[in-house]
């Protein structure tokens, strides 16, 4: 009996159990290949985007190399601003400005506003400091120029028969660069693009507010992000999760982020182009499978409810018939043994209604 209640209650429900549990691991299968398909995506444009941004640093670093193998740049002469000047002017406002520092970080010229500015001592400049310990190319993060604006600078070195004589540098405007290569990168509806330093600086995010912040310093509420953000300023690249709390929403909302991370090397420094998409913008594309896995399950738990409730239903018939079967062998036995004394009795028996 109880093999056989077996047999029609939890094998069937196994059964039910396990083709949810199969659908289960689909879904799985499923979520997952549609995260790393839009890691795949994030990746292609953060790639895109180093690749645009080492192009531009190298065209550039193919004019300064020039400029500082001529004479005239070396000893700075006249002949050697006017080249000067010619670069400038031909590729203004992609550059913000040309300086020409010597062997102590003194601006011995600076295109424009020359005058303004010459034999200014900005050795001071961290990057300019490198310069002159290492006499080797450098990148600077975002600073303040003693123009007054915010810049990158580029620096080649400058020497004159083997000895370091200085640095020419080019100061760019990041926000150019921004708009050509991180700016239109757009993911699902709010994905996007942000650069950090080596030193975990942000040197560009569409939120302007973060712009020149230290990024362990702005997302302490996220864990989960620092640790990446560790992975992204030691030059590392690839694609994690991590959950990020809205502390700005009433509820303060909470969920995960798709990220990628990859570097560009440019000069003595990398910078970590990353790139951001809310999990469930990625798991839009998956409404349509979402719905018949649901309807799938559905079903089966209907389905299976039914089927109890068949086979409680039939069980409980059966031991009502049982019940009346074993009463009516009662009743019949009681008949027969009634008969039985009624026949073989030897006294007079009468009957009275």
């Amino acid at each position: 009996m109880l093999k056989s209640f077996f047999k029609q209650i939890f094998l069937p429900l196994a059964i039910i159990g396990l083709c949810i549990a199969l659908l289960y691991s689909a879904y799985n299968d499923v979520k997952k290949e549609t995260i790393n398909q839009l890691n795949i995506e994030q990746l292609t444009h953060a790639k895109q985007a180093a690749n645009g941004i080492q192009m531009f640093f190298g065209e550039y670093d193919v004019l300064l190399t020039y400029l500082v193998s001529q004479n005239s740049v070396i000893n700075f002469d006249d002949n050697g601003k006017k080249l000067i000047d010619i670069l400038y002017n031909s590729h203004a406002p992609e550059i913000q400005a040309i300086t020409r520092i010597d062997e102590k970080g003194k601006i011995i010229y600076t295109i424009p506003n020359n005058s303004k500015f010459m034999g200014a001592d900005i050795s001071h400049q961290e990057h300019v400091q490198r310069l002159l310990k290492t006499h080797q190319r450098v990148v600077s993060d975002i600073f303040e120029t003693v123009q007054g604006y915010r810049s990158i600078a580029y620096y080649v070195p400058v020497f004159k028969d083997g000895l370091f004589k200085g640095g020419l540098a080019i100061l760019i405007p990041f926000e150019n660069l921004a708009k050509n290569y991180l700016r239109n990168i757009k993911v699902r509806k709010s994905g996007f693009a942000w650069t950090i330093s080596q030193k975990g600086i942000v040197i560009y995010s569409p939120f302007q507010e973060q712009n020149n912040q230290n990024v362990f310093s702005l997302f302490t509420s996220s864990p989960t992000l620092i640790s990446i953000l560790n992975k992204a300023v030691k030059g590392e690249s690839g694609s994690e999760l991590y959950t990020w709390t809205n502390t700005g929403s009433p509820k303060s909302a909470t969920g995960n982020i798709c990220v990628v991370y990859y570097p560009v090397k440019i000069a003595d420094r990398f910078w970590s182009i990353i790139v951001t998409t809310p999990e469930v913008e990625a798991l839009s594309t998956m409404k349509e499978f979402i719905t018949k896995w649901m309807i799938i399950v559905f079903l089966l738990i209907m389905g299976s409810s039914f089927y109890l409730y068949y086979i409680i239903k039939v069980r409980a018939i059966l031991k009502e018939e049982i019940k009346r079967k074993k009463a009516e062998e009662a009743l019949r036995q009681s008949e027969q043994k009634f008969k039985t004394l009624f026949q073989t009795a030897g006294d007079a028996i009468f009957l009275i209604e």
